[in-house]
């Protein structure tokens, strides 16, 4: 039977906080399994039994081990993604939000996202985020 290729103790201390997170109702429920396979290996539970018991592999468990002992309670967190993220500019926002200000074209009474959005060039997404950062509502605006 597979068992972890390294000895995994820990100290009084790192335990009891392992134990509270492992045990805890308001953790994400990934940190809360994560903690528990750690106590787990700790306590000497073979790879083979903690795969089946937590739905995993031996390489994730191996993983969270590794970054536990490098990184502490932290290690346990998801790292984050690469992506390319929210790239709206400052300038774009002003933009954006110049003209909300300015009436919309005939027989418009206002701007919807999706018509500033076709004008503008950005998705109607984009331009609910910027309104909703700046708390404008378009339909209330007085001209």
């Amino acid at each position: 039977m597979f068992t972890s290729p390294y000895e995994v103790e820990l100290s009084e201390d790192e335990r009891i906080e392992l134990g509270k997170l492992a045990r805890s109702r308001s953790a994400p429920a990934a940190i809360v399994q994560r903690a528990q396979m750690v106590l787990a290996m700790a306590d000497g539970v073979p790879y083979a039994e903690l795969v089946e018991r937590f739905n995993t592999t031996k390489p994730t468990l191996t993983r969270w081990r590794k970054r536990y002992f490098e990184r502490g309670i932290a290690g346990l967190t998801d790292e984050l993604k690469s992506g390319r993220g929210h790239g709206i500019t400052a300038e774009d926002e002003a933009r954006i939000l110049a003209a909300t200000h300015k009436p919309p074209p005939k027989p418009l009474t206002h701007w919807t996202s999706r018509k500033l959005a076709k004008k503008l060039g950005y998705s109607h997404v984009t331009i609910t985020r910027v309104w909703k950062r700046a708390g404008i509502k378009p339909h209330r605006l007085e001209r």
